[in-house]
């Protein structure tokens, strides 16, 4: 049997990939009396009833969101799987680009 992830789990696995990519995941900021959402910053979006982990990036001041990679929501060990993926994945290419 696998290991069992958790909420935590993918939290951890989230920041690592927006690190990597250089993305702020503290979307919230207090401008004057009241808070604005730091367009370009990305969030995890985590819903165990409809499937799990989604990264989403804030579109505009007032939250609006869109998905990054995919629509899909993955449970946290899918998830993880994933975005440890994506970063072997560019590191090879970065690595194997002709220069």
């Amino acid at each position: 049997m696998g290991e069992r992830y958790t909420k935590k789990d993918a939290e951890a696995c989230f920041k690592r990939l927006a690190n990597f990519f250089g993305k702020e995941t503290d979307c919230w900021e207090k401008k004057d009396d009241t808070y604005v959402s730091k367009v370009g910053c990305w969030k995890l979006s985590y819903n165990p009833t409809y499937g799990g982990c989604l990264i989403e990036e804030i579109a505009n001041e007032d939250g609006a969101t869109d998905p990054v990679f995919t629509y899909r929501r993955y449970p946290p060990n899918e998830f993880c799987e994933m975005t440890r993926i994506i970063e072997k994945a560019i590191k090879y290419w970065e690595k194997n680009k002709k220069k």
